[in-house]
């Protein structure tokens, strides 16, 4: 019932635990655990997001054209406004998509010198 009473007997507490888990879907679990007042959810792989009944019922994926992948689904907002709509209005960008725009548009740096970073290797857009 105490913190250090749960942290005295941890390891015969994380036993009954897990033995409890082991025979349950996760789905179930939470269900069980939320049943009985104590705040649990599904931790779930992308996969499992994205079939997900609750997360689809709401509009949660957006489907967006993103460089070198095409039209494909991405992450929308976790949250609605009643008066202001919100929405994702582009892909995340791929790796250097936006250097000419940020490094050349917005900070002034040259061609020469943008030429000399990819030169360098500062940036570029692939992985090192």
């Amino acid at each position: 019932a105490a913190p250090a009473a749960r942290l005295a007997h941890r390891d015969a507490l994380d036993a009954i635990v897990s033995a409890w888990t082991r025979e349950r879907e996760p789905a179930a679990a939470a269900e069980a655990l939320q049943a009985g007042g104590v705040a649990a959810a599904p931790v779930y792989s992308p996969a499992d997001l994205a079939a997900d009944a609750h997360l689809g019922a709401r509009g949660y994926f957006v489907d967006l054209d993103r460089e070198f992948v095409g039209r494909h689904p991405h992450p929308g907002l976790p949250f609605r406004f009643s008066a202001t709509p919100a929405e994702v209005r582009r892909a995340s960008p791929t790796l250097g998509q936006d250097n000419r725009q940020v490094l050349g548009g917005i900070l002034g740096l040259s061609d020469a010198e943008l030429a000399a970073l990819e030169a360098e290797r500062v940036i570029g857009t692939r992985p090192l």
